[in-house]
């Protein structure tokens, strides 16, 4: 590796950021009492279209939350790429939604809105 080569540079730091946010996110997580557990197949049921509504207000600006959706950003991946990657975990994506951090805007999601996106993205998972 070439010193001083930017890419590279960038690309480290945003692999430093990542494991930093993945670490704080599970600390944060392992301290925050009554945090719910994953949601039975019947929840996610119940679940999906409240999910994919409060994705479409919230998150749609930033990712693609629906098959043949568009957005004007590439900020954030697609929730099927999010739904299809094993460490994306509903624990993980809950401390997420949690705890936003940078680029994601500071919204404030309720515990039922947090759920019902998780469950939303966990369909899209299902669904292949």
């Amino acid at each position: 590796m070439r010193r001083g080569d930017g890419a590279e540079d960038t690309d480290r730091m945003r692999k430093t950021r990542l494991l930093t946010w993945i670490l704080s996110a599970g600390l944060a997580l392992a301290l925050q009492p009554g945090l719910p557990t994953p949601a039975t197949a019947q929840q996610i049921v119940a679940d999906l279209a409240a999910g994919r509504a409060a994705a479409k207000r919230w998150c749609a600006e930033c990712h693609l939350v629906a098959e043949g959706a568009t957005t004007s950003s590439d900020v954030g991946p697609p929730f099927a790429t999010l739904a299809t990657d094993p460490a994306k975990t509903p624990t993980v994506l809950r401390a997420f939604l949690a705890a936003p951090h940078e680029p994601m805007p500071p919204i404030q999601l309720s515990q039922q809105d947090i759920e019902n996106i998780v469950a939303y993205i966990q369909s899209l998972r299902l669904s292949d």
